[in-house]
């Protein structure tokens, strides 16, 4: 019988869900107090953790990364019950480093066919609290030419790195990538080498990541790169390091040597709360639009944004 540890005070979930949990052939252990649930999961098996994000006054983030932090690999599969299952409640999850959200709105049956499906088969996720928010590594997307992350997952990690940033009060920066004058490379060279250049410069960009920052092949032709708790002028100095090595390498064959340079654009923000994902990237496609037609091969980078 699959145990499943249950945070919260919600008197619908304490009655109506644990006892179609229990007719379910599960094993529910409902608690309102977090550091019983860590006692109960430090000396008894548990295969699924569910917390309630409205738990002490919408505590439910902090009391996740402090089951994490205090359990370390033994932390279960966690499910965060929210009021429903939008992007806000999915991002509000990734910072947790849960791997799903349980909506409240949904019906019993929903709600008990969604928490079998994870005892069943739960998605392989990476935690530490010092190290990665998350890594699906079940379905990472990964581009098959330069082996980083597809779009996709790339504006998931975004999604829960900003979470975590507004939840932690850590700056965060992105870095975007481009070849400059790529038309003209592939009129020269043809796609097939400069997709090999692409995949020499995506290694080049992996060489430089921490454990908490995603590189991405965000379209055909540009890199966008996140970088965890990054400041703007560390960002930089990590922008001028990756300029500095794309310039020095080769590229081509040696009988045709390819003449590549690379624009880049540095967006830091140290303050999150009035700004979104989707506001960076704005600004950091404008500036790497901005550094090529300016005649390419330099990097633009900002001040800080403070954002109120």
């Amino acid at each position: 019988m699959s145990s499943v540890v249950v945070i919260t005070k919600d008197t619908k979930v304490i009655t109506e869900t644990r006892r179609a949990m229990e007719l379910a052939g599960l094993n529910p252990i409902v608690t309102n107090n977090a550091f019983i649930a860590i006692e109960i999961m430090e000396t008894n098996k548990t295969d699924l953790l569910i917390c309630d994000q409205s738990i002490d006054n919408g505590k439910g983030i902090s009391i996740c990364l402090k089951i994490r932090e205090s359990l370390g690999h033994k932390t279960p599969p966690i499910l965060l019950l929210d009021e429903e299952s939008d992007q806000a409640a999915l991002t509000s999850a990734m910072c947790a480093g849960a791997q799903g959200v349980l909506s409240k709105i949904d019906s019993t049956e929903e709600i008990i066919s969604r928490i079998k499906d994870y005892v069943k088969d739960p998605i392989d996720y990476s935690f530490s609290s010092s190290q990665n928010i998350f890594s699906k590594k079940s379905v990472r997307e990964t581009d098959p030419v330069t082996g980083l992350t597809m779009r996709k997952y790339f504006e998931r990690r975004l999604n829960a790195e900003w979470a975590y940033a507004r939840y932690n009060g850590t700056p965060i920066s992105l870095m975007m990538i481009t070849p400059d004058k790529i038309m003209e490379l592939k009129n020269d060279f043809g796609s097939e080498e400069v997709e090999k250049m692409l995949a020499k410069a995506a290694k080049v960009i992996e060489g430089t990541l921490s454990s908490r920052d995603c590189a991405s092949r965000y379209d055909d032709d540009t890199f966008a790169v996140v970088l965890a708790e990054t400041d703007d002028n560390a960002a930089l100095k990590r922008a001028s390091d990756i300029s500095a090595i794309l310039q020095s390498m080769p590229f081509g064959s040696v009988d045709n040597t390819m003449d590549a340079t690379f624009s880049v654009s540095v967006t830091g923000i140290i303050n999150v709360r009035s700004s979104s994902p989707r506001k960076i990237m704005a600004i950091g496609v404008k500036r790497v639009q901005s550094a090529m037609k300016a005649g390419g091969n330099q990097i633009i980078s900002g001040e800080k944004k403070h954002v109120a």
